[in-house]
């Protein structure tokens, strides 16, 4: 322990005599370990840290499927779920949920919450237990029960101010009193993801529920019986699904039965995009471990006589490597300090950029699993860059360097040679990192560069749902509206009003079964669909999407007057290829009203950039009125001002009519790219350190051999060499490393983009993983920083003053 407390002692003593040294390699590893932290943390929280539910390895996620259509995972119908839950023998408890986001009012003024409707399993089910009171029970789901509540943490401090007797007292939801009767743990949240969830009340299932199979919305979690797999539920959930099929042919031809353990439902989608990053970082790490290693192999040249007088008079070779290793040690771990403090600030900035579309991610942060991470990196990182070199300078001529005028051995043919390979495999790396950023950056380019179909500049969005206990009958939701619409258009600096039953972008759609007149389908069971929207009329003009043909709405398209509708360029493509649609007449469901085409709209993105249009139908909503629309304001007024009109306008029609998700089409249309930009800009951040990093590296490289060459130079400049011979000679050295790392790398990224192409093209929008333009950059561009990094000890080589170098040592 003494001889421990020794090498430290004696470690730190020479590092602070090279305060260069100890800063340019503290940097380096706390770039490369910082970045690392932070990926790391958010990899543990969105993929490692298991879910807050008791034994979450048997509860499984259950879907419909339909693969004839290409559903894999359909909700699922309350009669189809009855049924499973009744006759399955591999589950010991299945649970239903469905959405719920009532309007709460009170003293407290009104607000929109987003709830839960669950079955009375669900609780049991996940394992959880409530802080205050009870969860309801299966006994809860009859019509004609009290109505009961549970409210989140969240909620109950909000709104209850955390008081403790908040315990069967009620809260108006929907114009309905709820008593609560239980309040969750400030930890809990379910289903886990984007929005957190304030109440949960019981899932009651009316006379239609139970008779409409093809009617699906649920969302399905069963618990594993012990010892039974999820292949053996599969085979199980399967033969239900075949007899159901066989009893209801006309709603369940086709339709089977997906399970999915729900941790892995949760990261499907952003596993391999955080697990790239974590491959990226990495790449990261391994430039800076090398660019160490360069710095201590450069640093032992001046070491080596210290350490043959120290072999001369009896220390051990394994004594000077420990003691080497013990200063590489100290060098990671405050690098991992200050990696650590850098990661904080990274991790801040991950949250705020974080996309909803990524669960948990915005939980990271640096804990104890981190923490341990970081001092593992650390001390791994010490040993990758610091064995090496301590073997090396372990092991000097003791003889020759004890010779007075005896140059440095690690000026030698194995020293250049080993620090030159290490510049190669950092350029090669830099380089992969280089040409995946590029690729993403160019996918990234062309993604933002699609046309949504719509212009979102200058407008303002946001969401209004009528309850049905107030807002009942048809006429009194389009008066609502109509009156709604009239007042904004009033408003200082707007220029048009309309509103929409489902915006672009917003994950809310509505897909209905379509009919064409006097066109009845070759196949009965094959059924066309189209996505349904309702709109007031001056919708497109607010939207800025063109009608290409016929008509827009106007006034006239109310109750009564003649069924309209319009299509957009898709759906006349799809259903009316080589004829005029304008004209037509379509309906839509079982009984379906004929409504006429009028008018044809160009294409709008409703659900991403980077997903194809669909067929999409617009009727007037004063001809099919709807609770729940999106207002839609275009205007040159700034935001807060026209925010805080909308809410006045509204609170002026109906103090209790909350409005909730108020944003501009800017906003939305950002959040609709915001994962693939938060992947792209964290590779342009690994990037342009490794790019840092590899320059250094060169840099480092070469002024050491300018410095080890002195005398060869001024030699060379005395025998006649000009002093752009002596630069080509440093530049073309440098030339050629840099060449064979670029080499590499190349073949490295095509080799690996080829085996993990799948997983590659994820991050890839119409952009080949081998695209030639790319490659070609990225080497000219890691060509460019070399050369430049290089010419400075080149320059500096040619100011070699011939007589000092005859001198020299």
């Amino acid at each position: 322990m003494s001889n421990f407390l020794l090498d430290i002692k004696y470690a730190v003593r020479l590092l602070v005599k090279s305060p260069l040294f100890m800063f340019a390699a503290i940097v380096t590893l706390a770039l490369g370990i910082g970045a690392n932290t932070a990926i790391f943390s958010a990899v543990d929280a969105v993929l490692l840290r298991p879910l807050p539910f008791y034994q979450q390895q048997r509860i499984i996620k259950i879907w419909e499927n339909n693969l004839q259509k290409g559903r894999e995972r359909n909700p699922v119908s309350p009669p189809n779920f009855i049924d499973w839950r009744d006759q399955n023998n591999a589950f010991e408890s299945v649970a239903a949920y469905s959405s719920f986001s009532p309007n709460v009012t009170g003293i407290e003024g009104a607000e929109r919450l987003q709830g839960v409707q669950v079955t009375g399993d669900l609780f049991p089910l996940l394992g959880v237990n409530p802080l205050l009171g009870q969860y309801f029970s299966s006994e809860n789901g009859k019509a004609n029960d009290e109505k009961v509540v549970v409210i989140s943490h969240a909620l109950w401090k909000r709104r209850f101010g955390g008081d403790n007797s908040i315990l069967n007292s009620t809260i108006t939801l929907n114009g309905s009193p709820y008593t609560i009767i239980g309040v969750m743990p400030p930890d809990f949240q379910f289903p886990i993801g984007a929005e957190r969830k304030d109440i949960w009340v019981p899932l009651v299932f009316d006379t239609s529920d139970l008779k409409g199979r093809a009617t699906r919305y649920l969302q399905v979690l069963g618990r594993l019986k012990p010892g039974v797999s999820i292949d053996q539920a599969r085979t199980d959930m399967q033969r239900i699904a075949s007899q159901i099929e066989q009893s209801f042919p006309q709603s369940n031809s086709g339709w089977g039965v997906t399970l999915l353990p729900l941790y892995e439902q949760l990261v499907a989608d952003s596993k391999w995009n955080l697990l790239i990053l974590l491959c990226a970082v990495g790449l990261v790490l391994l430039i800076g471990c090398a660019n160490v290693a360069n710095l201590l192999l450069a640093r032992a040249s001046a070491r080596q006589k210290e350490v043959s007088v120290r072999l001369a008079i009896g220390a051990s070779r394994g004594r000077i490597v420990r003691q080497l290793l013990t200063e590489s040690c100290l060098l990671s771990l405050i690098g991992g300090g200050l990696g650590a403090a850098l990661a904080y600030f990274g991790i801040t900035t991950i949250i705020a950029s974080a996309p909803d579309s990524i669960p948990r991610l915005k939980d990271i942060t640096i804990d104890a699993r981190v923490l341990g991470f970081t001092i593992g990196v650390s001390l791994l990182t010490a040993f990758v860059f610091g064995l090496f070199p301590a073997l090396q300078a372990s092991k000097p001529d003791v003889n020759g360097m004890l010779k007075e005028g005896s140059r440095s051995l690690a000026g030698g043919t194995r020293g250049h040679r080993m620090r030159r390979s290490l510049v190669v495999v950092e350029v090669a790396l830099a380089l992969m990192l280089l040409v995946l950023t590029g690729l993403v950056v160019k996918s990234f380019s062309k993604l933002i560069g699609v046309d949504s179909g719509f212009n979102p500049k200058g407008v303002l969005t946001a969401q209004i749902t009528l309850p049905s206990y107030k807002y009942e009958k048809p006429e009194q939701q389009m008066t609502f509206f109509k009156q709604l619409v009239e007042h904004l258009q009033t408003l200082p600096g707007v220029q048009s009003a309309a509103i929409i039953s489902y915006l672009p972008l917003s994950g809310s759609n509505f897909e209905w079964v379509l009919s064409i007149e006097g066109r009845p389908p070759a196949d009965p069971s094959e059924k066309l669909f189209a996505e349904y929207r309702q709109i007031s009329s001056d919708y497109f003009r607010t939207m800025g999407i063109p009608v290409l043909r016929g008509r827009d709405f106007n006034e006239h398209d109310a109750a009564g007057a003649p069924a309209v509708i319009i299509v957009d360029e898709t759906f006349a493509r799809q259903y009316f290829p080589n004829e005029d649609p304008l004209g037509k007449r379509i309906g839509f469901g079982r009984n379906p009203e004929w409504r006429e085409i009028v008018g044809i709209v160009s294409d709008v993105r409703h659900f991403g950039l980077e997903a194809q249009p669909k067929p999409e139908a617009y009727v007037p909503h004063l001809q099919d009125p709807w609770p729940a629309m999106a207002v839609v304001v275009r205007s040159n007024s700034e935001t807060a001002t026209l925010s805080a009109a909308v809410r006045g306008e509204v609170r002026a029609i109906d103090k209790d009519q909350p409005v909730y998700n108020v944003r501009t089409m800017e906003s939305l249309l950002a959040d609709s790219v915001a994962r693939r930009r938060l992947v792209m800009v964290l590779l342009g951040v690994f990037s342009a350190v490794a790019l840092a990093l590899s320059a250094i590296g060169v840099f480092g490289v070469m002024a050491n051999s300018v410095s080890q060459r002195t005398h060869e130079i001024g030699v060379r400049i005395a025998l006649g060499a000009t002093p752009r011979s002596i630069l080509k000679m440093i530049v073309l050295q440098a030339a050629l490393l840099a060449f064979l790392g670029i080499v590499i790398g190349v073949i490295g990224a095509l080799l690996t983009f080829f085996i993990f192409t799948h997983y590659i093209s994820s991050l890839l929008y119409e952009v080949s993983s081998t695209d030639p333009l790319v490659f070609m950059v990225v080497a000219l561009l890691l060509s460019l920083v070399l050369m430049i990094a290089s010419y400075i000890p080149a320059r500096r080589a040619t100011a070699v003053d011939p007589m000092s170098a005859l001198r020299y040592e």
